[in-house]
């Protein structure tokens, strides 16, 4: 009893020391490096307009924000940044006339302007001013004409003014303090409660309740490698063009939503069942997703951009495809309508039409990019959900009828395996790392042609049981993984830059952030913990799974 009470303990110690510290890389990160607001105070001219840079520790710039003061002749006037909790260490201020007026500034001619206070506001700490001599003592200028360092000129080109010393000061107080409160709290959570007793870990011995272990564990193994697939092409070194693992997201979505109306066709006829399947999807996708907008972008005071993301009109970065599938989620009753009534025909033709809708997705929607990321559009790729709901077919109505679970003899079963495990190589190494012969490497690297092969790797993974690639595909690592891919996924951006401070601050790596396996390898640890935690205590408690009906 007690050696099980020390075991409990410490690893509730050890679950507590890992979540406190990502608390304190992060903390420590924000409180010391991110400034709410900047403002400047004095008397400019007209249309004076001040652009706010950030410098990095070995002199590299990058933009924040810029605004223009409309200055009144002779009176002092102040302006600031819009764009709340900037990443700013030193500062750099760049301030020159706004381009409508510039035109009428002579090539020798310039302006001069006084400073009287520049303001720093930052989260959570005190406020820094600096005035009189300060400015001369914490900035230094190309341009000073004098009266401390406060009055300055500029002309054609803008004048610059960077801070010699880093911005503030650490509030280790309010750091160490959130980072214990954390700790404690997690401990006593981890302390009285089991670690594999954590949904996201019970729900991998689901399959006999819900369907079949076996089938259970492939979707899961398959979600699983399409989730370690994306977050390869964003951190290991080769797989920058590797888009395997966003085909089989999308194929094994359409796969999966429609499987249900495949068994039975006429379910898709009654409102209940509709009703169910919206619900279970708003169930399913909302509440992570609405919670890392919230964190992201409400608590960083970008609403306008939180806003179109909870209306799944924008969604940055790695965000994107949620647009693409709450969009496929809405139009998937329609299809499946289309395709039953085609099925009371005969039992062939929902095949039939959803190839020719296949194809003319693929000829006359390919330049249709209506899906806005902030800085680009992307096309909608409704083909591979519909490619998703052929395979469906395929399984559940055709492959399920006429082929038997245990088909064949062993070795049989194996030499398929080894079929679906070349192609499932091959496919995946000749998108990045292993380059073919251009002429194959050009018809690999199609999309469309990923979404096809992701199709077979479902099939064939399927349909080849008791074999290695079956093992391969439901390894414990692919399951666990594939039971918390939703948050996995729109986790591991963030779990991507919470390792990136880890290596700048902690690690002292010349490469934090580029690609590498250390990357990979720290970036997937910290990602999949947090998906753990958010799929456990966000996600399942808003969704539950149907007990598959006794036929005793």
């Amino acid at each position: 009893m007690r050696e099980a009470l020390n075991t409990n303990t410490m690893r509730a110690f050890l679950v507590a020391f890992l979540v406190a510290c990502v608390v304190f890389v992060l903390t420590h990160v924000f409180f010391q490096n991110t400034t709410s607001r900047v403002i400047v105070a004095g008397v400019f001219p007209v249309d004076t307009q001040v652009t706010v840079h950030s410098l990095s520790s070995n002199g590299d710039s990058s933009e924040l924000d810029r605004f223009v003061i409309k200055a009144v002749a002779g009176k002092s006037t102040r302006g600031g940044t819009r764009v709340m909790n900037l990443p700013i260490k030193k500062l750099r201020f760049e301030f020159e006339l706004a381009a409508a007026s510039s035109t009428h500034l002579s090539n020798n001619e310039s302006l001069d302007f006084t400073l009287s206070q520049i303001q720093v506001i930052k989260p959570y700490q005190n406020h820094y001013y600096y005035s009189g001599k300060y400015i001369s003592e914490g900035f230094h200028s190309n341009r000073n004409l004098g009266d401390s360092g406060r009055r300055l000129a500029y002309g054609r080109t803008p004048t610059v003014l960077d801070s010699r010393v880093s911005i503030g000061e650490k509030n280790w107080f309010l750091v160490l303090g959130m980072t214990a409160l954390f700790f404690v709290a997690v401990f006593l959570l981890a302390r009285n409660t089991s670690i594999l007793s954590l949904p996201a870990f019970e729900d991998m011995a689901l399959g006999n309740k819900i369907s079949s272990s076996g089938e259970f564990d492939t979707i899961n193994g398959i979600r699983g490698l399409a989730a370690l697939l994306v977050i390869l092409s964003h951190t290991a070194p080769g797989f920058e063009s590797v888009q395997m693992g966003l085909a089989l997201l999308f194929v094994i979505s359409g796969f999966l939503l429609s499987k249900p109306f495949v068994l039975d066709a006429q379910k898709i006829f009654k409102w209940e069942s509709i009703e169910r399947y919206v619900v279970k999807r708003l169930k399913r996708i909302l509440p992570m997703y609405y919670l890392y907008i919230f964190l992201i972008y409400v608590v960083t005071f970008k609403f306008d951009t939180a806003l179109r993301h909870f209306f799944f009109v924008q969604s940055e970065g790695h965000l994107w495809p949620m647009t693409q599938i709450f969009a496929f989620y809405m139009m998937l009753p329609v299809v499946l309508i289309l395709t039953s009534l085609t099925y009371r025909v005969h039992r062939i033709l929902p095949i039939l039409l959803l190839s020719i809708f296949i194809y003319l997705s693929v000829i006359y929607m390919g330049d249709w990019t209506p899906f806005y990321n902030g800085l680009y559009s992307h096309k909608f790729f409704l083909y591979a959900f519909l490619i998703g709901v052929i395979s469906s077919y395929i399984q559940y109505d055709w492959i399920a009828r006429h082929l038997d679970p245990d088909w064949g003899n062993r070795w049989s079963r194996e030499a398929l395996g080894i079929v679906a495990a070349l192609i499932t190589f091959y496919i995946i190494a000749w998108s990045a790392p292993m380059k073919p012969s251009p002429e194959v490497f050009h018809w690999v690297s199609q999309f469309w042609l990923k979404c096809i092969v992701s199709a077979i790797i479902i099939l064939l993974a399927l349909n080849t049981p008791k074999t290695v690639y079956r093992w391969l595909i439901s390894n414990w690592l692919f399951r666990s993984v594939g039971v918390i891919g939703f948050s996995f996924y729109i986790l591991h951006g963030l779990g991507m830059q919470i390792f990136e401070q880890i290596q700048v601050q902690y690690l002292a790596s010349p490469n934090a952030g580029i690609r590498s396996w250390e990357f990979l390898l720290g970036a997937f640890c910290v990602s999949y913990i947090m998906a753990v935690i958010t799929y456990s205590f966000v996600e399942r408690p808003f969704f539950g799974y149907r007990e598959k009906k006794s036929t005793s």
